[in-house]
Formats: structure tokens, sequence, C-alpha cells
């Protein structure tokens, strides 16, 4: 630190005192404002969905694997949107649809021919930005689909919308949003560091 003709002691102390309650203020204030303002803006994307599609149904369904009910949840939505397309990305090589729904729905055999016509897996995603690489690929080799309900865990909407708004080129459809909801505890906090953390590796990478 650079120390100016004159100080003192005293001077010296109280310039880095103030120095140090200046960065403890900007610490405390990024650490409160970033959950405040990922929840809103998580909130804001959810409503826009029921908005959307408070009479009408979206033309394809997208599921990103990973935390426990994101696919449940999409296999429901199908249900009740029976002439939508569903795409669950990121699905584990071993598996296959009749695996799938046997662990997710309760009358899978019943069911079976229904979700066949309708669901398409992706093998290829392992992470985020290859799942929406193979969302925007899906939507490509479908030319009809315009409206997409994305459906994946609240905390992870704000990156998934960022990336898809920097990878999508064409801007033909238009995405929404369906939460997966998390509890509002520490683990969702510790959720959302993480995501901001990825949020500005993938900046950075841009």
């Amino acid at each position: 630190m650079k120390k100016y003709l004159f100080e003192t002691d005293e001077t010296i102390y109280k310039r880095k005192r103030n120095l140090f309650i200046k960065r403890f203020l900007f610490l405390f204030v990024f650490f409160i404002s970033f959950p405040l303002i990922h929840h809103a803006y998580t909130k804001q994307l959810i409503q826009s969905s029921k908005d959307k599609f408070f009479e009408k149904e979206p033309d394809a369904i997208v599921v990103f694997t990973g935390d426990k009910g994101r696919v449940t949840k999409a296999l429901e939505l199908s249900k009740k949107f029976p002439s939508t397309k569903v795409l669950i990305s990121g699905v584990y090589y071993k598996n296959n649809l009749q695996r799938i729904l046997r662990k997710t729905v309760e009358d899978a055999e019943g069911d079976f021919k229904h979700y066949s016509r309708i669901v398409e897996l992706d093998f290829e995603a392992m992470n985020t930005y290859q799942n929406v690489e193979e969302t925007l690929k899906f939507i490509d080799n479908n030319e009809n689909l315009k409206n997409i309900l994305i459906i994946s865990s609240d905390y992870h909407l704000p990156r998934i919308n960022l990336m898809i708004n920097s990878l999508n080129e064409n801007m033909k459809s238009s995405f929404f949003y369906q939460e997966i909801s998390s509890n509002l505890d520490i683990d969702y906090l510790m959720h959302i560091f993480k995501e901001h953390l990825k949020i500005c590796k993938f900046w950075i990478g841009l």
C-alpha cells in the first residue's frame, strides 16, 4: 500500500481500516444481492411460462437430466399436453425409454405406446452447454416447433436461458421455463453461488 508523505501511524491505520470496511461492504452486498437477483429472475422466467401456456400447449417439452423430479415432471406435463413432443437430454448411455418410464411413470407398460410416439432421447449431452446444443439441434430437425418449454431445477434456469440466448442464432423459436422447486435453504444458496461461478466461466469463454 502506498505511503503518503507526512503520514503518521494513526492515518495509515485509519486508511487501512477504511479500505477494509469498503471491501467488506462490497463483498457483503455482492453476496447478498446475487441470490436475491437470481431468485427474482428465476421467478420472472417461470411466470412468463405460466402466462404463455395458461390456455395453450407448448410445441415441445425439453428436460435436462440431473436432479430428481425433472424427468417425472416432463412426463406428467406430456400427459396434460398429449400432442407435444418431448426431448430428454443427457440420458445415460445404458438407459432406454422403458427403463426411464419404469422409474418415473406409474403405469409404464400401459403408457409405453403413447410415450414411444412423442419422446426422443438424447445420449450425447454431458453438461448444460451440450444440453442446449442438442436442444437447438432437435428444434432445427423439427421446424414446426415454435414454443419450447424447458424443465429443470429452479436455480438452473437463469444459466440455461443465458446459454440459449447466446447459442440460438436463428431465433425462430421462443423458450419458456418450468421449474422443479428447491427448498429455500443453505443448499439452495450454495447452488446459486455455484451457478454464478459457472455463468462467469461461460461469459469469459464467449
